[in-house]
């Protein structure tokens, strides 16, 4: 990689294609799903161990650590938030997300699939989308049109 870089600053060698196929990357939907699950849950267990936290500090209720009590603390702060989080990004392709999941962009994810014709919508499933961060993208270069598998 070094060698790589000395050779370009010595103009030996030229920059890569960021349009090959070997510099791109593939985000699969369930891949997405997964990482956005696992830090929501993450979340969800940290409220959770905060908030039991705080109730064993507050000694003015009597809260012992058996399950009618945990229960309540539970009932407070609900697993539904985390279906309701992936739902939302379902829907709407954007990520709620404080850690930005190592990715170039938080909206959309999604993409709707049109129904002019029959082998429009089933297009769709088939392609890759390049993300809302590449159609905003402004470049000088000429951007090449390369083969696809």
């Amino acid at each position: 990689m070094l060698q790589k870089l000395f050779s370009l600053i010595d103009q030996t060698s030229v920059p890569d294609n960021p349009d090959s196929l070997q510099n791109q990357e593939v985000l699969l939907p369930g891949h997405l799903i997964t990482i956005y699950l696992k830090e929501k849950l993450e979340d969800w267990l940290l409220r959770t161990k905060q908030s039991l936290k705080d109730q064993i500090a507050s000694k003015a209720e009597n809260f012992q650590f058996i399950l009618a009590d945990v229960k309540k603390v539970f009932g407070k702060n609900g697993p539904r938030q985390i279906t309701l989080a992936i739902e939302n990004m379902l829907k709407t392709g954007r990520l709620a997300t404080q850690s930005g999941l190592d990715l170039q962009q938080r909206a959309g994810m999604t993409v709707q699939a049109e129904r002019i014709n029959f082998l429009r919508f089933i297009s769709h499933f088939r392609a890759v989308h390049r993300g809302s961060a590449l159609a905003g993208l402004r470049t000088t270069s000429v951007r090449n049109c390369c083969p696809s598998m």
